[in-house]
């Protein structure tokens, strides 16, 4: 019995939290990598590299890589030092949600809502989830009126 009132309690409140893992499904669902993005969003028009120096040491050069799409991009950050991307920034129309990403970001406001919990910011043309408490990082769904018409992810990054 007490197993099952433990089980019962840890469903309720993670369901309590269901909104707070958005940002989790939208970089799962678009992949961290150039490449991964590619497979889950389909072939950019095109693709641009930029060389920087890493911030942490100015002997290190990394990338900024941007996928662009017709109605929107993608960017990432390559470190050269460690070997790993990490997804920046992405911002699409609806009408180039893929499939994963339109089961994720739903085609309503109100299924976004059913589906990720209250938004902690609401104004007339967009929804925003923050990804954590700190408000570095979130996932704004924009809309007009109640149909959705677009998204932007924005990851914190300090180089």
């Amino acid at each position: 019995m007490r197993k099952l009132l433990l089980m019962m309690a840890l469903s309720l409140s993670a369901n309590a939290f269901a909104g707070s893992n958005i940002c989790e499904k939208v970089t799962g669902t678009l992949g961290e990598k150039p490449g991964t993005f590619i497979q889950n969003m389909g072939r950019p028009t095109s693709r641009e590299v930029e060389n920087i120096n890493n911030l942490h040491n100015p002997d290190v050069i990394d990338n900024l890589i941007k996928l662009n799409y017709p109605t929107g991009f993608a960017s990432f950050y390559y470190g050269s030092s460690s070997n790993k991307y990490i997804l920046l920034k992405a911002r699409l129309n609806a009408a180039d949600f893929s499939a994963p990403l339109k089961s994720v970001i739903a085609g309503t406001v109100a299924k976004a809502i059913q589906q990720h919990g209250q938004p902690d910011e609401t104004t007339p043309t967009n929804i925003r989830y923050y990804c954590g408490e700190t408000g570095e990082e979130w996932v704004d769904i924009f809309r007009r009126q109640n149909t959705i018409t677009g998204f932007e992810f924005v990851a914190y990054f300090d180089g």
